[in-house]
């Protein structure tokens, strides 16, 4: 498996920014979105699950972007990526695994206490379920919160190595800049359209 270095982690994250750039102002056709979304596939099965995870967080802004089409849920398009991480994850760090009942066994002493305190969150608002109004939106709502575990299972089990903690700051930051950068462009189309 191969592994990104910092600058190949910027760089990756700049050329995606400067594509879905190029979608908005028409300079590469709608189309190129699935091209993005192909290679970020490649990404998550060549290269090791932790550096697939910092660029996996630094595209999220993207995702949100991109321009599917007029009913689409743009947002929606990480989902099917994060289940394909989470299976490389798996099939790479976790498949080998010889004693599998020691490990299952050794799990709750692995939840520190703020982890139960989510789950307890969770437990709690599926209950609610029985006594909501409308529980199908209940549960649609839980399961998008629930989207995000499998990341936070990825990132925590390697979180202990110096190297990948920081890959993991800088693509949350590198999030936040392009959520900014995604906001400021979408503010100046939608006003410079009212403009003009």
């Amino acid at each position: 498996m191969r592994a990104f270095s910092l600058k190949q982690l910027i760089v990756a994250v700049c050329a995606e920014g400067l594509a879905v750039a190029a979608i908005y102002a028409g300079i590469l056709p709608r189309e190129s979105v699935f091209i993005i979304e192909a290679l970020l596939v490649l990404v998550i099965f060549f290269y090791t699950p932790n550096d697939a995870a910092a660029l996996f967080i630094a595209s999220i802004p993207f995702f949100l972007a991109l321009p599917l089409g007029t009913y689409a849920d743009n947002f929606a398009s990480w989902r099917p990526l994060l289940i394909v991480l989470l299976f490389a994850w798996f099939i790479k760090e976790k498949i080998y695994e010889r004693n599998w009942f020691a490990l299952i066994r050794m799990l709750p002493s692995r939840i520190v206490p703020y982890e139960w305190c989510v789950l307890g969150i969770f437990a709690l608002a599926t209950l609610s379920l029985l006594v909501a109004d409308n529980p199908v939106w209940g549960l649609r709502k839980i399961i998008f919160l629930g989207n995000t575990i499998p990341l936070y299972i990825i990132v925590r089990s390697a979180a202990h190595k110096k190297l990948e903690r920081e890959k993991f700051i800088i693509s949350v930051g590198l999030a936040g800049m392009g959520a900014a950068i995604v906001a400021a462009l979408q503010f100046i189309i939608v006003h410079g359209d009212r403009c003009s």
